[in-house]
């Protein structure tokens, strides 16, 4: 049953399904979303699936808000922030971090790394063991427990680093 709402052309949606090129969204009056897919099978039958998406899409929808709220929390801190993943991937950071660093990771068409950050880090800062140590810390799973350490930038700002361990080895 195709609600009225939804039909755009019968010819159009068959002539579509036919060739295994029909795949649309259709929003309900009700507010309910259907995925309409349409498949050419044997002998000339056309099959029509039709999925009812709206849980989908309102978790995502949801998920998307959560995510962009954290993000805003976060730049809305004075204090510089990073967050890796287990594997060593920067999967966060805040605007105090781009201000401090010069730099957005966002902006690389590949994962960035803590292997990455850690070298740019060492350019722009005077020489020091920090860098090492963070990288065992960040590369090494074994029992860790927050530490800090200070360093100082190439311009002979000092910057206080505190490194934590998060849930899932990030």
């Amino acid at each position: 049953i195709m609600p009225d709402a939804a039909v755009e052309n019968n010819d159009e949606l068959e002539a579509a399904a036919e060739t295994d090129s029909y795949c649309k969204i259709w929003q309900l009056p009700s507010g309910q979303k259907y995925r309409v897919t349409g498949r050419p099978h044997p002998g000339g039958a056309i099959a029509i699936l039709f999925e009812n998406i709206s849980e989908e899409i309102s978790l995502s929808r949801r998920y998307t808000a959560h995510l962009e709220q954290n993000q805003a929390i976060l730049d809305s801190m004075d204090e510089a922030i990073a967050v890796f993943s287990a594997s060593g991937v920067m999967i966060q950071h805040n605007e105090a971090y781009q201000a401090l660093w010069g730099t957005d990771p966002d902006q690389t068409l590949i994962e960035y790394t803590a292997k990455d950050a850690i070298s740019e880090w060492r350019v722009k800062s005077n020489p020091t063991p920090f860098w090492g140590d963070l990288a065992d810390f960040i590369y090494h799973k074994t029992e860790r427990s927050d530490w800090d350490s200070d360093i100082v930038t190439g311009s002979g700002d000092t910057v206080f680093c505190r490194i934590s361990p998060l849930f899932g080895g990030a």
